[in-house]
């Protein structure tokens, strides 16, 4: 086998997943984050951009906290 080998790093995110899922409790109730996500992911999909390429006047869009 020649060429670049691909690295596979699914079992690094899976446990980065699973940290992140144990620590939050379905029984407490957390602080809203003020962006409306649903709005965001349709604008960012619609517009076929990435969240990181978004200038913080789109993203001030998205507030819902004004």
């Amino acid at each position: 086998m020649t060429g670049l080998k691909k690295s596979c790093n699914t079992c690094d995110n899976k446990k980065i997943a699973e940290k992140y899922i144990s620590n939050l409790s379905p029984y407490e109730n957390r602080p809203p984050i003020e962006i409306d996500l649903l709005a965001l992911t349709r604008y960012v999909k619609a517009n076929n951009i990435k969240l990181e390429d978004m200038t913080e006047e789109e993203l001030i869009k998205f507030k819902t906290v004004k």
